[in-house]
């Protein structure tokens, strides 16, 4: 058995595959079931132009949601979590688009028919009073809340060069749990599963492994590695995509436009170039 999915196309558009048994294929046909026939409980038949092929899609689709909107709200597990500014939302237009927890960027047409399901959720990171919640030792699982907080933060496992999306890592103590580290979301990253086997929770280099450590200077979440200097960070093309790094760049571009004009920048503006501020000190190592 095997089901396939794509990568979005020029359209944005996903193929599926799958290949299953007759058990699996009976189930299947039994849910695409009310697609057999045009109309649908809020569409008259003589007013549905769909295809035979575009009603099994939408069937599907239905289906899908039902068991989303069924899950605890609470626990995230049904949810669809998008990342995005406050810059963004201000800025809407029909061409924007916003990156999710899965790794697929939605336009703004589709976070309208998101809007309608019970358990979706919006993340939004503000520069200027972002502050998510820190829980103590009180917990070992990080809330809800602490994982939108590190998908606005991160979107992607912070490994250098690493693309996986938050719906595919582990949410992973900086100074692990054992040692003392608490369920803050200053002791929290996101590491995909390979990755958060590599990591030495002992900070030790122990077996040439290096850690993941947060920069006490920016704030951001690296690996050190044996023998290097400073910081590796993680700038793949999803984690460029994160709320994060989109201050991080409207900071620098502030800052060089501050620097050619020569008024100096505001306290806003101050602060969040320290978003930026591993450019401007020690050596640093980044990975791609």
């Amino acid at each position: 058995r095997n089901l396939w999915m794509s990568e979005p196309d020029a359209d944005g558009m996903v193929q599926l595959s799958i290949r299953t048994d007759a058990l699996g294929a009976a189930l299947l046909a039994k849910v695409l079931l009310p697609a057999q026939r045009p109309g649908g409980p809020e569409l008259p038949p003589e007013e549905d132009n769909r295809t035979f092929g575009q009603r099994r899609h939408d069937q599907l689709m239905e289906v899908c949601s039902q068991y989303v909107e069924g899950k605890d709200p609470k626990s995230g597990l049904g949810s669809i979590v998008v990342s995005a500014t406050l810059d963004d939302l201000e800025a809407l237009s029909p061409e924007s688009e916003f990156m999710t927890d899965t790794g697929h960027k939605l336009t703004v047409w589709d976070l309208v028919r998101l809007s309608q399901g019970a358990s979706d959720y919006l993340a939004i990171l503000d520069p200027e009073d972002f502050q998510p919640l820190a829980l103590g030792r009180t917990k070992r699982t990080a809330s809800f809340a602490q994982k939108l907080a590190l998908l606005a933060a991160e979107l992607c496992c912070s490994a250098p060069g690493c693309n996986r999306p938050m719906a595919e890592t582990d949410v992973h103590h900086l100074v692990a749990w054992q040692h003392g580290g608490a369920t803050d979301i200053r002791n929290l990253t996101l590491l995909c599963r390979r990755h958060h086997v590599d990591n030495n929770d002992n900070h030790d280099f122990r077996n040439g492994m290096g850690h993941s450590e947060r920069d006490p200077y920016t704030g951001r979440v690296g690996k050190r590695m044996p023998g290097e200097d400073g910081l590796i960070f993680n700038e793949s093309a999803t984690a460029e995509e994160s709320a994060a790094a989109q201050f991080r760049r409207r900071a620098a571009q502030r800052g060089t436009q501050a620097a050619d004009e020569g008024p100096p920048p505001t306290a806003s503006e101050a602060e969040g170039a320290l978003f930026d501020i591993d450019t401007k000190r020690g050596p640093v190592r980044r990975a791609s």
